[in-house]
């Protein structure tokens, strides 16, 4: 099962402000203690959408998993530092935001607009800022 990046830019309020401090505070932490803490805060986020209530699926064939049991995190590629969440099923971005044909079914993005102090928390804890 591969790795389906949310591939959705929008504005994360607060984000720019920790993003900042993250960069100012990196200079004094190690860079890899600083990419855990980091993929700490998006398992969180991950884990978080793991456990949201899950619509009876139609179906039934073995080896299935649903949409929000396939979201996870993981630590951004080529060499940012950083981390992602997204889904291990390539239409998790449709139904995140909508197509053409069928309206936006939203999880990631409320989810994290919702507790996204606790996240941030969580990576600031983790800094031991």
């Amino acid at each position: 099962m591969g790795f389906h990046s949310s591939g959705i830019n929008t504005n994360f309020e607060g984000f720019e402000e920790l993003q900042q401090l993250l960069l100012e505070e990196s200079k004094k932490v190690d860079k890899d203690n600083l990419k855990q803490c980091l993929l700490a805060g998006a398992a969180e986020l991950a884990s978080d959408a793991n456990k949201l209530p899950k619509p009876i699926s139609q179906i039934k064939s073995p080896g299935y998993t649903h949409l929000l049991t396939s979201i996870s995190a993981r630590m951004m590629e080529g060499g940012a530092t950083g981390a992602e969440v997204g889904w291990g099923k390539f239409y998790g971005r449709m139904v995140e935001k909508g197509t053409s044909k069928m309206d936006a079914r939203a999880h990631l993005i409320p989810l994290f607009e919702r507790n996204a102090k606790n996240y941030y928390q969580t990576i600031v804890d983790k800094i031991n800022l």
